[in-house]
């Protein structure tokens, strides 16, 4: 059974340029929050299997951060190399 540090999660985002600004970036995010969350659109996407977060963009870089962390201390406790 796999402990809980190696648990894999698939997941899926929308990113921007560095620097964009902030009323553009909180537009895009109400934009994409209201396409995940179209009555014709949503249904579709948890039938898929999909799990609708659409968080903040602040929240999504703190996840991310958190995953990459995640998965560097895997890989360097486990002495994991590429071949």
């Amino acid at each position: 059974m796999a402990d809980k540090e190696s648990n894999v999660y698939s997941w899926q985002a929308v990113a921007a340029p560095k620097g964009l600004p902030s009323d553009v970036k909180a537009k895009l995010h109400a934009a994409i929050v209201s396409a995940l969350n179209d009555p014709q659109a949503k249904p579709k996407l948890l039938e898929l299997g999909f799990e609708i977060v659409a968080n903040t963009p602040e929240q999504f870089s703190a996840y991310q951060a958190s995953e990459f962390a995640r998965w560097k201390n895997l890989i360097q406790s486990r002495n994991i190399k590429a071949d």
